[in-house]
């Protein structure tokens, strides 16, 4: 070959490889990675977009990689549902302005139910604040940073790139601490897109791991006095007792005490078990409260609760709140509503019933045959709903809960929307575990009580747990709120049976107003067919109108398929939820 051929044939040159610097966004999220978070759910936008440039790398490497909702709150909503199933931190972020404030109503939640999560915000250049800068969000405009202060355990503005990896470990930290709850970091746009240079410094993030608090030994000593000379208590589990759960369990059948449990920890123990009386509190059922207000009860013991108006069945005195009060709890900002106990137990609910069940209590109590037709796993439905159903023109809410509960399958996650579902869920759903497992199969957003809170939730939970089967059951006002979130799951392909309860009305305000005497007013809802919606979604989907079609729902089926499913049930609109503690509440029929 010549000279000349070779400088003037063309010649396969590969491209040189253009080095990605490391900017501070692949930073957080490489601490997050080697952490364990796998998911941030979010919405991106301008103002985060270096983080979401930076997972987009993460994700082609395997890590950490973004799921996308519909809605910022939703994107909370799932981080809270993750973090609850999965027991890890669940994550989330939005843009700057409306990104952010859409999220609050999610992050309060979370700070109310005290799930952890850590919520990342987008925020304006600096050398932007205070000059118009669309979507400001800083201390000069609407300051972000100001509006999650109250609804956070940790809240913070990243200011200079030094302070990431600190106040990001403390953020964590404090979001899985004792006081478990949201953290909140502001993060600018210029600090999140800065190079930082290739770093093989990077150690691993090591946040605060917060042991079991070991319970004080004389505390110890005054419990096992107590529970030596009672001869009948009553365990009360809530959402704090779930790791104790199979302890609580074998101290109750050694001791043969009952277990009752309030509505966030009714998922904790199985419907069918021979201890258990059903649930006290909000849509709770008579024979709990029976049996707390039965004189011969010495000892209430409640483990994990918060001893909130729905757990309490509204500040009943003659319920939890009284001198037979024993609390246990490892969050000693839950003892400031038990003031009237006799006896707080600082610590790990499983160390302590661990070392009770050292002390070979034996049983006293004789429970046998003493537990009543109303109870939680022997629910007495009215013989309307049981004989030939003739006569009834759409589904009881009261049948479509009782019946699908008996048809899924052992160990399926329920996430009730807020509304009439969770009402009817609290009394009518039969949890059902496997044998061995103690997990609150039951979850909701009670505290705080957002509509459409449920249908993030159920996407979390799917994406923590892809192989159980999930169920969300919400109503038609809380679906046309955020039921778009259901996109997300078609698109994650998570198998989620969403249950959609249509009665053409915001079904919890319509009984409300009737029983307490109020205006009937402002709750009709229009006809939606939601079947056809969902199919707009390419989503599957069916819907039922009579008792008939409900007895041929195949939940085994459903859950074969690849996918999330929507049923639509158009419910009796007439059938009043559980809610007459709700309306003492209101009324303030309790005198508090």
């Amino acid at each position: 070959m010549k000279f000349q051929d070779a400088v003037t044939s063309p010649v396969a040159v590969k491209p040189l490889r253009r080095i990605q610097p490391l900017e501070y966004g692949d930073l957080l999220v490489r601490i997050l990675n080697d952490y364990g978070v796998k998911y941030i759910f979010g919405i991106p936008g301008g103002g985060i977009e270096p983080l979401y440039n930076a997972m987009a790398r993460s994700e082609k490497k395997g890590g950490l990689r973004p799921v996308v909702s519909r809605h910022e709150s939703g994107a909370a909503f799932m981080a809270d549902g993750y973090a609850r199933e999965s027991g890890k931190l669940g994550v989330c972020c939005t843009t700057t302005g409306p990104g952010a404030t859409n999220i609050i109503t999610g992050v309060a939640s979370a700070y109310v139910d005290e799930v952890p999560m850590l919520v990342l915000t987008g925020q304006t250049r600096q050398s932007h604040f205070g000059r118009g800068a669309a979507q400001d969000s800083s201390c000069d405009g609407v300051d972000i940073v100001a509006m999650f202060k109250h609804c956070t355990r940790y809240n913070s503005f990243v200011s200079h790139p030094d302070q990431l990896e600190e106040k990001l470990v403390k953020a964590i930290s404090i979001a899985m601490g004792s006081k478990p709850g949201p953290s909140h970091l502001s993060l600018p746009l210029d600090l999140l897109g800065m190079p930082v240079g290739i770093r093989g410094d990077l150690l691993p993030i090591k946040p605060l791991q917060f042991e079991e608090v070991t319970p004080n030994k004389k505390v110890m000593n005054q419990l096992h006095k107590l529970i030596s000379n009672t001869k009948k208590a009553v365990l009360v589990l809530g959402p704090g007792a779930e790791n104790a759960a199979s302890e609580i369990i074998k101290f109750a059948e050694t001791i043969n005490w009952p277990l009752i449990t309030t509505p966030m920890g009714k998922g904790i123990i199985s419907a069918n078990h021979p201890l258990y009386f059903g649930v006290f509190g909000l849509g709770g059922h008579q024979s709990a409260a029976n049996l707390l207000h039965d004189s011969s009860v010495e000892s209430v013991i409640v483990i994990g609760s918060v001893l909130d108006e729905p757990e309490t069945s509204s500040w009943d005195m003659e319920g939890l709140l009284t001198d037979k009060l024993i609390h246990i709890d490892q969050n000693e900002f839950h003892f400031y509503r038990s003031t009237m106990a006799k006896l707080h137990v600082f610590g790990s609910p499983r160390l302590v019933f661990k070392e009770l069940l050292r002390c070979g209590f034996k049983g006293k109590a004789s429970l046998k045959g003493k537990r009543e037709r109303h109870c939680a796993n022997v629910v007495d439905l009215p013989e309307l709903f049981k004989v030939n159903n003739r006569n009834i023109k759409k589904i009881p809410p009261q049948l479509l809960f009782w019946e699908l509960s008996l048809k899924a399958p052992e160990n399926t996650r329920v996430v009730v929307d807020i509304g009439n579902s969770f009402l009817w869920g609290i009394h009518y759903w039969q949890c059902r575990h496997k044998a061995g497992d103690f997990k609150n199969l039951f979850r909701m957003g009670l505290g705080f009580a957002p509509m459409g809170w449920g249908i993030g939730a159920a996407v979390g939970t799917a994406m923590a747990s892809p192989d159980e089967p999930v169920i969300c059951f919400t109503g038609d006002g809380s679906l046309l709120m955020n039921g778009q979130e259901i996109t997300t799951a078609a698109q994650e392909g998570l198998n989620i049976l969403f249950v959609v309860l249509n009665d053409q009305c915001l079904g919890t305000v319509k009984h409300g107003q009737a029983l307490t005497g109020a205006e009937t007013t402002s709750f009709d809802l229009p006809g939606v067919d939601f079947a056809k919606l969902a199919h707009a979604y390419n989503v599957s989907s069916h819907s039922i109108q009579s008792v008939t079609e409900l007895h041929t729902i195949d939940l085994d089926k459903i859950f074969k398929a690849p996918g999330p499913y929507l049923l639509e049930v158009i419910i009796d609109p007439e059938q009043v939820p559980p809610m007459s503690s709700r309306l003492l509440a209101i009324n303030n029929d309790r005198g508090v």
